[in-house]
């Protein structure tokens, strides 16, 4: 019988995710459309704060524009870390040659699939499904067997995955993008820093994510630094200067403020980081 349940906590996190890009979807002034969310959400999605979740729309149009961008620059490979209930393949005008690699847990697979088969969603582009543990050794093994080429520029979506992986995990991630990755590929990511992780401000967040079984275990208040580690040169915009033009559909950032990161000490905050492999 098919699963109608994600039977991991962390997982679980997409359909509330999925969720907030259906509420989204069904506003007058909707700045994307996910006809697919609803579904994707289930009963879980909505179940999990009620749907809501502040960051949700301006990271997932922020990060619709990093790949469509990609797309018209080029890179035809798209892999997407943590992908959870994402539909991009889907509802983004992909070029019908381009590869999109979805790599999530099966627990999460078992569901997407079966919801997708449902409402017999269709892509133009090569959308392939890579049922794996990010935090197990090899990973990279197995998206080279699902046909992944390192010689070709690469466009990696790690969306909602870092603050949940411990920071050694998040080392060995970037540092396997940055080894398939040929020169010119480009990487988006969200992350908060070490003083979000520490903050009282943020504590009844942080327990309540931990009581529901996905706690947040990592944040760094130098994401260049960070992703300097492993020779991608990266970006680091803090989402105070972050906004959603609902007329023109875009995000708008403040270019003068935003890339300031240094922090005051205790002052949480969150990144959206784009770097490229050099």
């Amino acid at each position: 019988m098919p699963e109608t349940t994600v039977k991991d906590s962390v997982a679980l996190t997409a359909r509330w995710i999925a969720a907030a890009r259906a509420k989204e979807t069904v506003r007058s002034d909707a700045v994307f459309h996910d006809p697919y969310a609803h579904d994707l959400a289930g009963a879980e999605g909505y179940a999990f704060r009620g749907g809501h979740v502040p960051i949700a729309v301006s990271r997932t149009l922020f990060i619709d524009e990093f790949m469509e961008h990609a797309i018209q620059n080029g890179i035809r490979q798209i892999v997407l870390l943590a992908a959870g209930m994402d539909t991009r393949a889907f509802r983004l005008q992909v070029e019908p040659h381009t590869v999109v690699f979805e790599v999530d847990k099966p627990a999460l697979f078992d569901v997407k699939e079966t919801i997708l088969e449902s409402m017999n969603a269709v892509c133009l582009c090569d959308r392939r499904v890579v049922a794996l543990d990010l935090e197990e050794e090899g990973w990279e093994r197995d998206l080279l067997a699902a046909g992944f080429d390192r010689t070709k520029r690469t466009a990696w979506i790690l969306e909602g995955l870092i603050y949940y992986i411990p920071e050694q995990a998040v080392h060995d991630i970037l540092h396997k993008v940055s080894n398939l990755s040929a020169p010119g590929s480009k990487i988006v990511a969200d992350m908060v820093n070490q003083d979000f992780m520490d903050s009282p401000s943020t504590a009844a967040h942080r327990h309540d994510m931990s009581e529901r079984g996905a706690p947040w275990l990592f944040g760094h208040n130098n994401p260049k630094a960070l992703f300097a580690q492993h020779q991608l040169d990266a970006r680091a915009i803090d989402l105070n200067y972050v906004a959603v033009d609902r007329r023109t559909r875009r995000v708008v950032v403040d270019w003068r403020n935003a890339m300031s990161v240094q922090s005051r000490p205790f002052e949480p905050l969150t990144f959206y980081v784009t770097a490229e492999k050099m």
